[in-house]
């Protein structure tokens, strides 16, 4: 299970990030979206577990310089936060689209 501080945060994340707030980066080959141009680094990263057979998120957050990255990890079996994860996820990876209209 997240943190609820975390929880939190990442809740402020996807809000900002669907006002166009923040800036995102999608890296395909990876699955790992970044925020860019921000005072501290957020990576969110998917993989799946073949050995449990589920999805994964992995969070990876430093407040800034000198602040290692902070590990964070849920899987499907964690419901609720990986439901967070997926929608922030998504919403990162929409955000550096480009849509017709």
């Amino acid at each position: 299970m997240l943190p609820p501080k975390l929880i939190s945060f990442l809740r402020q994340v996807i809000d900002k990030t669907n006002e166009g707030v923040i800036d995102w980066t999608y890296d395909e080959n990876q699955s790992v979206v970044s925020v860019q141009g921000a005072p501290y680094s957020l990576d969110v990263r998917y993989q799946f577990n073949e050995i449990k057979g589920v999805g994964e998120f992995s969070i990876f957050y430093s407040s800034g310089s000198g602040d290692p990255n902070h590990p964070f990890y849920v899987d499907q079996y964690a419901e609720n936060d990986y439901y967070l994860m997926q929608v922030l996820f998504n919403a990162a990876q929409g955000s550096s689209a480009s849509f017709p209209f």
